[in-house]
């Protein structure tokens, strides 16, 4: 279906976005992989949903590992045009990486073993690393300070949900302003790495309105 596509719609960058999909699936080698991304990119190089998916497939628990995940997010925010919602990449990678380091933390636990006081310092304190907070930095001035006037695209409300994720656990009062922002909207994700998504939501909602001086 994907190849009818692009036969019917060649230079519509959709159909690619779908076949990344399904090489996260069906395992597809990163040389095709990156076949594939050369082609959606030579149609639109700021894709944002080609974006999310190469994400996954270069993330560990797919087909790539940690580094190549943060390589890529890095390398294509800082690529992006200024107000480019691109420039969230990079705090996705840490949404992902901590889920993997809170994941191996529990299984420790379930295994009746001790977890490692260095792993759990890691899971506990990446919001508060230099490098992770840099990011945070870096995502409200190339893609907020820009894009402040603009109209919403398509996946504010995601993109919006990631930094205001990153800002509650980073216990940064700009949170507030985030969701807003999103007014009566909401997104499933980021919020479901933290537990059911609409009661994480929620609570983090109302708690970063408290720290930031707004009425919930």
């Amino acid at each position: 279906m994907c190849r009818q596509a692009v036969r019917a719609a060649p230079d519509d960058p959709t159909p690619w976005v779908t076949v990344l999909q399904l090489a996260i699936g069906q395992g597809h080698p990163p040389e095709a992989t990156r076949a594939y991304w050369r082609e959606l990119t030579a149609r639109d190089p700021f894709n944002r949903r080609g974006h999310n998916v190469a994400l996954q497939y270069w993330c560990d628990k797919w087909h790539g590992s940690h580094e190549q995940m943060y390589q890529f997010a890095r390398e294509a925010a800082a690529a992006a045009p200024a107000g480019s919602p691109l420039a969230v990449l990079p705090l996705q990678a840490h949404m992902e990486y901590v889920t993997h380091l809170r994941s191996e933390y529990e299984l420790q636990r379930r295994d009746g073993g001790k977890p490692n006081s260095a792993d759990w310092a890691r899971w506990a304190h990446h919001w508060d690393i230099t490098d992770t907070r840099a990011d945070i930095t870096k995502a409200m001035e190339k893609w907020l300070a820009p894009y402040a006037g603009q109209a919403a695209h398509a996946l504010a409300v995601h993109d919006r949900s990631v930094l205001a994720l990153a800002l509650v656990k980073a216990g940064w009062s700009q949170a507030a302003t985030q969701f807003l922002a999103m007014g009566e909207y909401a997104c499933e994700y980021p919020w479901y790495y933290e537990g059911d998504p609409a009661k994480e939501f929620v609570k983090a909602r109302a708690k970063a309105l408290r720290k930031g001086g707004s009425p919930a």
